[in-house]
């Protein structure tokens, strides 16, 4: 038969099979184009990731440092300020020992010596909490109440 031949042709050239295999051709190439699809998107997705989480990475790595710097710019301002106050100004509340000043330049000179180079380096973390043990110490040897954190 003429038709069935052309149908068999046809079939030969598009690569379709006669019996049970008929149409895996198609389902196998089908499964590898949404496997690379998968891979695809996989790969975009994780480009996209990486460019969003260094965007907000950057973003508080931004907004921590403004914290920290406010608050140790704080620290070593009130310092200079009382250090450099003549006593009948500083008000009747603060009194300042010899303690309390060695205390206060202490906090300024451990400001001025903190390792900003490398901020992830393990040694910027400690010296910040010493800078704030000073800073508390000094308020406490000038009877001044130390406000609790948080």
């Amino acid at each position: 038969m003429v038709v069935e031949d052309d149908l068999s042709e046809l079939g030969a050239a598009m690569g379709q099979l006669d019996g049970p295999r008929a149409g895996c051709d198609e389902m196998d190439e089908l499964l590898g184009m949404e496997a690379k699809w998968n891979e695809e998107g996989r790969a975009a997705g994780i480009s996209d990731g990486t460019k969003q989480g260094e965007a907000e990475g950057r973003e508080i790595g931004v907004s921590k440092g403004h914290e920290l710097g406010a608050e140790l710019g704080y620290y070593v301002g009130c310092a200079r300020a009382w250090l450099t106050q003549p006593e009948g100004q500083r008000g009747t509340n603060i009194k300042m020992t010899a303690r309390a000043q060695k205390s206060l330049e202490s906090v300024i000179s451990l400001v001025d010596q903190l390792p900003l180079i490398d901020v992830a380096d393990a040694r910027l973390s400690e010296a910040i909490d010493e800078v704030r043990g000073k800073w508390k110490a000094a308020l406490a040897q000038m009877g001044m109440k130390v406000a609790p954190e948080g």
